[in-house]
């Protein structure tokens, strides 16, 4: 039986040759992207809680939503990018 961790689904064009020991990836980009985001991200949300807490004196479940939000998808994002092979 084939093993379909090396075998093509189909022949590749023919400029093109098959690489299972060491394919192409966009972890590093999706890496350097995400990390980016989040530094222009953490301030924006950091001055919206300020501003919520301090000045109008009221936290909805929005903000909540916005501290989770701002926590949790890099962490998950960067996780998946590290489980490619």
């Amino acid at each position: 039986m084939m093993d379909p961790d090396h075998v093509p689904l189909s022949p590749p064009t023919p400029p093109q040759v098959s690489n299972f020991v060491n394919p192409a990836t966009l972890a590093p980009t999706i890496i350097a992207i995400s990390t980016i985001c989040l530094a222009v991200m953490i301030p924006f949300v950091i001055i919206r809680i300020y501003s919520k807490a301090r000045i109008v004196k009221a936290l909805w479940w929005d903000d909540g939503q916005f501290i989770k939000l701002d926590v949790f998808p890099s962490n998950a994002l960067q996780g998946l990018v590290y489980l490619q092979p």
